[in-house]
């Protein structure tokens, strides 16, 4: 047998006993890019705003012009970076979950009691949570030209599916009317 078919006689056993596992990992979606961007901007903005550094020469503080839509956004932001750590503990107690649309609720199962007693402090902060993440969907929209009004239901999807990806184990979660817990 000569050389070359001895080669491709081994090759061919050698791939034949051989598996490969190919993983493929997903890419971020353009969508996401920019819901990511659009929060990064955010929080950069806040903190120039916030900065001791946003002072004229002269000493006088330095006035930073900003759109009234820009200025809501900042304070939604601001707002949900002050309410986080309730928020998760509530997520982390089973009392609040997100749902598809990404939105959060009072978690409803059939395990737990019809009179559960629902802190009042977890319906304000779902309120407020839902009321800031509307206004800054709304900043998405309007910051990126790519992206028209009426994706705001896509937008709400690919933010609720960030969330779901991020969340720790046993967090709940909405899907089809149905509340379940991440594992």
């Amino acid at each position: 047998m000569n050389l070359f078919r001895r080669q491709i006689l081994i090759i061919s056993i050698f791939t034949n006993s051989c598996s490969f596992k190919v993983e493929v990992t997903s890419q971020r979606t353009a969508l996401e890019n920019q819901i990511i961007g659009s929060q990064k901007a955010l929080r950069h903005d806040m903190a120039m705003i916030s900065s001791v550094r946003a002072v004229d020469t002269d000493g006088t503080t330095k006035k930073i012009d900003i759109s009234q839509n820009h200025e809501t956004a900042l304070r939604a932001k601001q707002n949900q970076e002050f309410n986080q750590d309730d928020i998760f503990e509530f997520k982390n107690l089973g009392i609040i979950g997100e749902t598809e649309d990404g939105l959060l609720e009072i978690v409803t199962t059939t395990s737990q009691k019809p009179n559960i007693d629902i802190p009042k402090l977890a319906e304000i902060l779902i309120a407020e949570e839902n009321r800031d993440r509307k206004i800054l969907w709304k900043r998405i929209i309007t910051s990126n030209p790519e992206i028209k009004a009426s994706d705001i239901q896509q937008v709400q999807k690919t933010y609720a599916k960030q969330i779901y990806e991020a969340a720790p184990k046993g967090h709940w979660f909405k899907r089809n009317d149905q509340w379940t817990q991440k594992f």
